[in-house]
């Protein structure tokens, strides 16, 4: 099954187990009434007469997620009109519904246009995802935390830290994912994300290979990292001697065992470090709690410093 038949499955469960209609009258008390059944509201989205076409539209809005499989089936089917109605229909459901189950059900069934085989019905539904991204980025984060994963900000004394730009510095599934690889629609939606780090024991931690590879061709741009369990909360730079530390994370395993900026790391655990790749590499041999033994160069002195490995979060 593909990506688009998923969809359209979500789609449909989400409107078996609707809540009841959205309408914009229910601000005032009162229930939304919509007399026509849906295929006949659908069908006089491409009625002959502008007030028919008008009325059968606010009255799709007034169905909400009841509505919105037929519409999706419609849009990739139906006329012009229709596919401009259905997706200012979903625009409102999207950005005006109060229901959770509303909202997703309209926003599954704008990824699922938004991947049509129409160029245009394709690009009406792309931007109203993409005018809308704010919007999308939280819910998907909110998503994603209540799925286990670990959401990492830019702090505004990094030197990455840019205003204007996205201030999510990386995202982990871990040992604590409880998404697997359904739950990787929510990052899927995060187009902007730059880097997205996968803990845990296997090659590709919580989620499976096929779950990598279609992800990555959802977000071609996204870089995908394999890492340990263990962390150890650093970044560092080339060094004659080794890594030297450019950035510590604030209460992490490095940071706790008295680590300092510009430090070198010769080695620990009896391997010596190169580069960051190395220092990558050696800590996926240890388990979050292990202790370990850390040679480091500070002001030409040689030191010990003893780290208590951290974990992923």
């Amino acid at each position: 099954m593909n990506r688009r038949s998923l969809l359209l499955s979500a789609i449909l469960l989400f409107a078996v187990a609707a809540a009841p209609a959205w309408s914009a009258d229910r601000a005032n008390g009162k229930p939304a009434e919509v007399s026509a059944s849906i295929a006949d509201l659908i069908a006089d989205l491409d009625s002959d007469e502008y007030a028919a076409r008008k009325k059968a539209t606010r009255a799709l809005i007034q169905s909400g997620n009841k509505a919105v499989t037929q519409l999706t089936t419609a849009a990739e089917d139906g006329s012009l009109e229709v596919r401009i109605r259905v997706i200012r229909i979903l625009r409102e459901l999207y950005t005006g519904a109060q229901e959770d189950t509303t909202i997703d059900a309209a926003e599954l069934a704008l990824e699922t246009l938004a991947e049509s085989d129409s160029r245009p019905l394709s690009a009406r539904a792309n931007r109203v995802l993409n005018s809308n991204y704010e919007r999308r980025k939280q819910r998907a984060l909110a998503q994603i935390k209540r799925l286990g994963g670990g959401i990492n900000y830019l702090d505004a004394k990094d030197w990455r830290f840019d205003p204007n730009k996205e201030q999510i510095a990386y995202i982990v599934l871990g040992s604590g994912w409880k998404g697997g690889d359904v739950g990787l629609k929510y990052v899927r939606r995060l187009s902007r994300l730059e880097i997205l780090y996968l803990s845990g024991k296997g090659e590709t931690g919580p989620i499976s290979k096929d779950g990598v590879q279609s992800l990555q061709a959802a977000l071609p741009n996204l870089k995908i990292e394999r890492r340990g369990a263990a962390y150890l909360g650093i970044g560092g730079g080339a060094h004659p001697s080794g890594l030297q530390v450019l950035r510590l994370q604030e209460g992490a395993a490095a940071a706790k065992a008295g680590f300092r900026i510009e430090d070198v790391i010769i080695g620990f655990g009896g391997k010596k470090i190169a580069d960051f790749n190395a220092l990558i590499t050696h800590i996926k041999n240890y388990s979050p709690g292990d202790k370990v033994k850390f040679e480091v160069l500070r002001n030409g002195e040689m030191l010990t410093l003893n780290v208590v490995m951290g974990e992923w979060q």
